[in-house]
Formats: structure tokens, C-alpha cells, sequence
């Protein structure tokens, strides 16, 4: 069946977007909208402030208590092998003689525990970016692929196409690879001070007042940088969007840019974007640089200091003791160096995630199935459409587009409807299968309120031939009948009946023709006609047709209509056009105007009368 879509839903690329919006422990601004395209399209939002902690509560749900748990099983695994075979070495050197006549088991022992290390550092890599950071990253994408399936029509209508790419590009992928690298190599290295830390207080109990003092120099330097980062994150992923939207428009209307020349002016907007863009990537590195700087800086003040400790403490017979806090010492100062990076790339890298979850509150459809609720199987058996009192708006805070509409369309009767542009047509036609939801009064369709049924029960009983006819990548019979419910001979009697039976049998794949994305391997006309064959293969009992008829041909408009009256005769039929002459031939005529219903007669009495609305159009 046809993609349901509303001739007033336009999606604009927006210039750059950096309105704000809230977050429990963020400074806000309001978030504002602009005018683009004469539809109202809101600004991005960003957060500031520090990443929430639901943010990574979020994130650890995705990954699963038990992958979680076998992380940190892992992890604390490889840093007992690591202290272990340490410790081993250290007593190994001052078994003195014992070390000498027992050297196979010391060495064994040593051997084992430096295996067991490679065999653990490796599983930790597997579990933290397989088990754990895959699995998050599907578990994350399906959710947010969820949502934007089953938002309404008004999130579209007001967030552009590059700001969606950009959620299911950029910020998929920091959460596929840059956020468990970075989120795993902070435990690791909280893993390893950790172990150090108990390593040396072990080895000198001296050492257990000065860690402290010395993380807490650390902890400073990484509060102080965490910010600067975060939010360069932030702006570099709201820049990126106008980037992404020009140049998935620029494809989209490449014919048009080279017919009128215009490639010199849309490469420049290309570039001055990517200009932007980069701003913030570029001010990231910098700040990369002058916190690496100052850690190292810090890392050598702490080592030379770790140093004099040992000299002043350790007896020159513990020399192999000095040695192991030494080697700690450099190994934890290390870690803590790379702690500081680490931490600020998770904060980075979890905003990704913050900006998927702003989709975890889109305005969502009705729900697919309403189970105390069903309609009969058989339902709709006659397929009489009544408005009443009806009237619905595009979303919340405008005005109402349609008003008060009160229409009884009988089974199986072929009515049209007309008006000036913006009197509300379409919207009339996206009301029947819920595309809006009423702000007032109902739909009734055989007896049945529309809006107490799930959108699974209603849809697939009404077929949609739209202005634009909606193609998938894949083959003619997926096309034809996505769910696979038809055999071939029921397949070529639709083809047949929309005369497209004689073109698919002189490909020689048949119903395994590819087509190829949005249909371009085919023409509009056969588009349309494929769309037409779509709508006879699912039965339904009503059948809206959008303005399907405006850009093919006379030939194919004529085909498509004599179709109709021959195949869909026993059907309700809701048609919108512009060329009237194509609803000559309804049983009655249904002129709107500023979202009312001005006129509902048939053709033949409203052409009787010089002064109807109907007649002006003609005339016109």
C-alpha cells in the first residue's frame, strides 16, 4: 500500500541550530522555532550543563546487568593476574637460593599468571566491545528506529531530514565503536589505579595518606576539562545536521542545480557549512592538546615525589620492594593520566547517547492494536465513511484546518473532492487512516469509531494511491505485496487489470525485476500504474487517491481512470484532483473551502448552477 502522506507536510533544511533544551541538571534556553519554506520548522535543541545521570543509567539498562557483570568480572580478573605475576617476580627475586633450585615452579607460576593476563586482556576487549558495546548499540538503534516509525506526522512536518540522518549516522556510530573504546579503556584504567593503589599500600603502608592527595589534584584537572569537551560534543553534532540536510537535498535536486547552473553556488554553501562545522572539531583537539599538556606535567611532579618516598623509606635490603613500588608508582601515574583522557571521552562520547534519548519522548501514533477493541475480520464489509462534527488541526497550537465537518459517504459511492489550495483536501484524505488525529468529533467507517481501533486494524483496510508514488528498493513482487500474501496468478490479474502486465513480462526477470531506490529505473507513469495494481491487490473496501492522476500523462490518466471505474466499482472511492474532469463521473461532489464544506452535490447539479463554487472552478 502507498506511504500515507499529507501534501502540507514539507520537510526544510534548516541554517544552523542551536537553540537549548532542558535537562534536569542543565542551564536551559528556550527552545524557539523559525520560519522556513512558509512551514514552521523548530531549531535543534542542546543541552549544557552536565550529562545526566539517567543518560548513563540508560545506557548500562541497554548493555544488560549481566554483560555488565561479566565485564567487571573480567577486568578485575586481568588485574589480579597482572598484581599477581608482580608479586610473584618481586618474591621470586628474593628467594635468594630457594629461587635458584626451584626455578621451574617460580618459573611456571610466573608463565601461567602472565597467560592468564594475555587470555583475560583479551576476553575483556571481546566482552566490552561485543557482548557489551554491540549489543547496547542494537539495543539502542532498534529503540530509536522504533520511535521515529511510529512518531506522528507533526514531528516530521517540524524536524528537518538532515537533523534524523545525523541521530542514525554520526551519533550510531560514536555509540557502535567511540563509545565503548572509550568507556572500557575508563574502566581499565580505573581498574588498573585501583590495583596499584593496593599493590603499593600493601608494599609500604606510607604510601596510603599521599594517594588520596594526589587523586584529589587529578580529580580537579579532569572536572575542569569534562566540560569543555562536553559541549564542543554537543555543538559539533547540531552543525553537523545543516550539513547532512543540504547535502542530502543537494542529491535530491541535482537534475534541477545542473539544469540551471547552479553547482558553483551550491558547493560554496557546502563548503561555508562544513566550515562551521569543523570550528568545534577543531577547538576539541586543541583542548586535547592543553589537557595533555598539563597531566603530563602533573604525572612527572607526582613520580619524582613517588621517587624520593622510596629512597627515604625502603632499606637497601628491600631493594626488589622498592623496585615493585617504583614500577606501580610510574604504572598508576600512567593510569591516571590516561583515567583523566579516558573520563572526558566518555562524557564526550555519552552525549550521543543523550541525543538519541531526546527521541524516547516523540509524539507517538495510536497504538497498532487496541485488543479489547478489534473490528471484525471482514470489516469494512460495505465501506460507508461518515465525518462527524469533525475537525482536526496539524498539531497542537495552530490553528484548525478542518472545521466542523459533517459528511455521510454511502458504501460504495465515488465522490470527489475539490477547493482552492489550502482549503483542506488532503487533509480530509490523511484523517481517514489517522495520519491526524480529530481535535473534535469522529470518523465513523461501517458502524465503527476509527479512533477506538489500533492503527494495525484500520490501515490496511484502506488503500492509498498518492501524487507521488512510493517505491521500495527490492524486487517488483516486493513491491507489489510486501507481506507475501498473494501467489503469481493473482499478481499478473492485477498487472493485468492495470495494463502493466505486457512491460514486466518483457523483463526477463519478471516479478524479480529490481527496482532500484524511489523507482527511477522506472518511469512516473509506470510508477503510478504499479501503485494502482498495489491498491487491487489489497481488497480494501475504500480507496483514497490523492491529486494520482496530476503529473502522468492524459494517456495514463485515462488508463488509471478507466481502471478504476471497472475495478473498483464495488469500492468506496474518495478522490482529490485538480483537473476536474477527472471527477466528472463521481456520484457526487464535495467542494471545501477554508477547511469547510462549502458544497456537496452532484456534478451535473452544481454545474447547474452558475453561481456554485463548483461551476467558478470549471471556469477557471
Amino acid at each position: 500500500m502507498d506511504t500515507y502522506t499529507t501534501t502540507s507536510t514539507t520537510t526544510a533544511a534548516t541554517s544552523t541550530e542551536d537553540a537549548a533544551s532542558s535537562s534536569s541538571a542543565a542551564l536551559v534556553t528556550t527552545k524557539t522555532t523559525q520560519k522556513k519554506g512558509g512551514k514552521t520548522v523548530e531549531q535543534e535543541s542542546r543541552v549544557t550543563g552536565e550529562v545526566d545521570t539517567n543518560v548513563y543509567a540508560s545506557y548500562a539498562k541497554s548493555v544488560g546487568a549481566t554483560r555488565v557483570a561479566l565485564l567487571f568480572a573480567v577486568m578485575l580478573a586481568v588485574q589480579v593476574a597482572a598484581i599477581g605475576s608482580t608479586l610473584w617476580l618481586q618474591k621470586w627475586s628474593s628467594a635468594g637460593q630457594d629461587g635458584v633450585d626451584r626455578v621451574g615452579l617460580y618459573l611456571g607460576v610466573y608463565a601461567g599468571l602472565g597467560i592468564a593476563q594475555v587470555v583475560f586482556v583479551g576476553a575483556q576487549a571481546v566482552v566490552a566491545s561485543v557482548f557489551c558495546g554491540l549489543h547496547a548499540s542494537a539495543t539502542i538503534y532498534n529503540h530509536m528506529f522504533n520511535q521515529v516509525l511510529h512518531a506522528r506526522m507533526s514531528f516530521f512536518e517540524t524536524t528537518t531530514l538532515g537533523r534524523i540522518l545525523n541521530r542514525f549516522s554520526k551519533d550510531v556510530d560514536t555509540i557502535d565503536l567511540n563509545l565503548p573504546r572509550a568507556l572500557s579503556g575508563y574502566l581499565r584504567q580505573l581498574f588498573i589505579v585501583l590495583g596499584c593503589f593496593v599493590a603499593i599500600v600493601y608494599a609500604i603502608p606510607f604510601f596510603a595518606p599521599v594517594i588520596p592527595v594526589v587523586s584529589i589534584f587529578y580529580w580537579y584537572m579532569m572536572n575542569y576539562f569534562k566540560p569543555i569537551k562536553r559541549d564542543l560534543k554537543r555543538l559539533d553534532s547540531i552543525l553537523r545536521s545543516p550539513t547532512i540536510a543540504h547535502f542530502a537535498e543537494t542529491l535530491q535536486g541535482l537534475v534541477t542545480v545542473r539544469a540551471y547552473g547552479q553547482q558553483g553556488r551550491f558547493v560554496t554553501a557546502n563548503r561555508d557549512l562544513v566550515d562551521k562545522q569543523l570550528r568545534a572539531y577543531y577547538y576539541s583537539i586543541t583542548s586535547n592538546r592543553w589537557q595533555g599538556i598539563r597531566v603530563d606535567m602533573l604525572g612527572s611532579i607526582v613520580m619524582f615525589a613517588s621517587a624520593v618516598i622510596v629512597v627515604a623509606t625502603v632499606s637497601p635490603g628491600n631493594a626488589a620492594l622498592g623496585g615493585v613500588v617504583i614500577t606501580y608508582a610510574l604504572q598508576m601515574t600512567g593510569a591516571l593520566n590516561t583515567l583523566v583522557r579516558t573520563s572526558s571521552e566518555t562524557e564526550t562520547h555519552i552525549v550521543a547517547v543523550e541525543r538519541v534519548r531526546e527521541y524516547d519522548s516523540l509524539p507517538l501514533e495510536g497504538p497498532s492494536v487496541v485488543e479489547n477493541n478489534r473490528p471484525p475480520a471482514a470489516w469494512p464489509h460495505e465501506g460507508a465513511v461518515t465525518f462527524v462534527d469533525y475537525s482536526t488541526r496539524y498539531r497542537e497550537g495552530l490553528d484548525l484546518v478542518l472545521r466542523d465537518i459533517n459528511l455521510s459517504i454511502r458504501p460504495r459511492e465515488k465522490v470527489g473532492v475539490v477547493g482552492r489550495t489550502g482549503s483542506g483536501k488532503s487533509t480530509m484524505l490523511t484523517a481517514i487512516p489517522r495520519l491526524l488525529e480529530a481535535a473534535s468529533g469522529k470518523i465513523v467507517i461501517d458502524g465503527i469509531d476509527i479512533s477506538q481501533i489500533g492503527l494495525a486494524d484500520l490501515r490496511p483496510k484502506i488503500a492509498v494511491i498518492t501524487q507521488n508514488p512510493t517505491l521500495l528498493t527490492g524486487t517488483l513482487r516486493e513491491n507489489l505485496d510486501p507481506i507475501g500474501q498473494h501467489d503469481d496468478d493473482k499478481i499478473w490479474r492485477v498487472l493485468e487489470c492495470a495494463q502493466l502486465d505486457v512491460l514486466i513480462r518483457a523483463f526477463p526477470e519478471g516479478l524479480a525485476f529490481k527496482v532500484a531506490q524511489q523507482g527511477n529505473n522506472l518511469s512516473l507513469g509506470q510508477r503510478q500504474l504499479l501503485c494502482l495494481a498495489r491498491a487491487l491487490l489489497s481488497n480494501a473496501r475504500i480507496l483514497l487517491m490523492d491529486e494520482a492522476t496530476a503529473a502522468v500523462d492524459v494517456e495514463t490518466d485515462e488508463r488509471i481512470q478507466k481502471t478504476i471505474r471497472t475495478e473498483f466499482k464495488d469500492c468506496t472511492v474518495i478522490t482529490i484532483a485538480h483537473r476536474l474532469n477527472t471527477v466528472l463521473d463521481s456520484d457526487r461532489i464535495v467542494v471545501l473551502s477554508d477547511g469547510l464544506i462549502a458544497e456537496v452535490d452532484t456534478p451535473e447539479a452544481l454545474m447547474a448552477r452558475p453561481d456554485s463554487l463548483f461551476s467558478n472552478l470549471l471556469r477557471q
